[in-house]
C-alpha cells in the first residue's frame, strides 16, 4: 500500500496538520519537527497527493496551455518553451486542445478552473472579449500567445509585429511590373469567429507597402495538397497576370508548386512562392522557400516566465502590472523568391 500523510504523521510522532504545514511550508514549524518529518518521508518515499495539496493550498503547481491545435500551428517548440520553464519553477503543464472550436475554449477555461491551476498560457486566433471578462473574473493569472489577434487593452501577451513582418514578406515576392498576387487560406470552420487575424495582417501589410488590395485575391480552402492545387488552378485559368503566390500552410504551398511545376512554371522567374510562417517543409523543399522564422521555442519561455512572474506577484500581493512582450523574428529568404 501507498504510504499516506496519516502514515507520515505517526511515524514522526506529530499531527497530519503538523505534516501538511511541513510540506507547504505554509506556518511556521520548529526545525526539530521539520527534520524528523522529512527523515520519515526520505524513508518511507512518501509523495505528496497534487489534489489534496491543491484543495489545501487554493492552487495546484499546474500551469493550463489551451492552444487551438498544437499540430495546426507547429506549436511543438512553443510547447517545449513552456514546459521547460515550466519546469524549472517546479510546475507541471497540462495541454487543452480547441481544435479552433470556441465552445471548448470556454468549456477548458472551466475544466482548469476547477483544477485549481496557478495560472493559464491562452493560444489564440481570435481573442474573445466575452471569454477573457470570464478569466479576469475568475483572478487565474493569464497570458496570451497572440498569433496575431487584436489585442484587448489591459491583458499580458507575447508575439511578433506581425504586420511589420507580413509586409516584408510581401515585399519579397512583390515584382516591379505590378503583378497579381493569390494569398491561399484554409477554410473558414467556425461562424462565430471574426475575419480571419491573418487576413487583417495581410491588408495592413498591403496597406504599408502601398499595394492596393484588389491586386492580391485571397482564396479560402486550400486544406490539402490536392485542393491548392485545384485553386491555383483555376485562378491561374482566369488571370494571366498572376507572378506571386503566398501560402498559410506546408499543403497550400506543395499543391501550387506541383501545379506550376505540372504547367511548366520557373519558381521563381515566372512566379514567385512563399509561405507565411516557416516550418520544416519550407526548409526542406526545393526550392526553399521563403519564410517567416518565428522564436517559437522563446514564445513559450517567455510566456511560462511571465504567468510564473504574475503568480508570484499575486501570492505577494503586490500590484497588478500589464506585461506586453514583442519579440524579434527572422524573415529568411530562399531560392523561391531569389531570381
Amino acid at each position: 500500500m501507498p504510504v499516506t500523510i496519516k502514515d507520515v504523521a505517526r511515524m514522526s510522532g506529530v499531527s497530519i496538520s503538523t505534516v501538511s504545514r511541513v510540506i507547504n511550508d505554509s506556518k511556521p514549524v520548529s526545525s526539530n519537527i521539520r527534520d524528523r518529518v522529512f527523515k520519515v518521508i526520505e524513508e518511507t518515499g512518501y509523495v505528496p497527493n497534487p489534489v489534496a495539496r491543491s484543495l489545501v493550498m487554493k492552487k495546484s503547481q499546474l500551469i493550463g496551455v489551451i492552444t487551438p491545435g498544437s499540430s495546426q500551428y507547429t506549436m511543438s517548440e512553443f510547447l517545449n518553451g513552456v514546459e521547460e520553464i515550466a519546469r524549472m519553477y517546479e510546475y507541471d503543464t497540462i495541454l487543452c486542445n480547441t481544435y479552433c472550436e470556441s465552445s471548448k475554449e470556454i468549456a477548458y477555461v472551466d475544466l482548469l478552473k476547477s483544477k485549481q491551476v496557478a495560472g493559464i498560457i491562452f493560444i489564440t486566433q481570435n481573442l474573445n472579449e466575452e471569454l477573457d471578462k470570464k478569466l479576469k473574473k475568475s483572478a487565474i493569472p493569464t497570458v496570451y500567445y497572440t498569433l496575431g489577434t487584436p489585442m484587448i487593452p489591459g491583458i499580458d501577451y507575447v508575439d511578433v509585429d506581425r504586420v511589420e513582418a507580413f509586409a516584408k514578406l510581401i515585399e519579397k515576392v512583390t515584382d516591379e511590373d505590378d503583378g497579381d498576387m493569390l494569398y491561399l487560406r484554409p477554410e473558414k470552420k467556425e461562424e462565430d469567429y471574426k475575419e480571419s487575424s491573418k487576413e487583417e495582417i495581410l491588408k495592413k501589410a498591403l496597406k504599408k507597402k502601398n499595394i492596393k488590395l484588389a491586386k492580391c485575391k485571397i482564396i479560402y480552402g486550400a486544406d490539402s495538397v490536392e485542393k491548392a492545387y485545384e485553386l491555383v488552378e483555376n485562378a491561374m485559368k482566369k488571370s494571366k497576370n498572376i507572378k506571386s503566390i503566398i501560402s498559410s500552410i506546408d499543403e497550400a504551398t506543395l499543391g501550387s508548386l506541383y501545379y506550376l511545376q505540372d504547367r511548366g512554371k520557373i519558381v521563381p522567374d515566372d512566379v514567385k512562392v512563399a509561405q507565411v510562417y516557416e516550418t520544416q517543409i519550407t526548409k526542406i523543399i526545393r526550392p526553399g522557400i521563403t519564410s517567416i522564422s518565428l522564436p517559437l521555442y522563446d514564445m513559450g519561455a517567455v510566456c511560462a516566465r511571465m504567468i510564473v512572474k504574475d503568480i508570484e506577484n499575486r501570492e505577494k500581493s503586490k500590484e497588478k502590472k500589464i506585461n506586453e512582450m514583442i519579440l524579434p523574428y527572422t524573415l529568411v529568404e530562399r531560392k523561391s523568391t531569389l531570381k
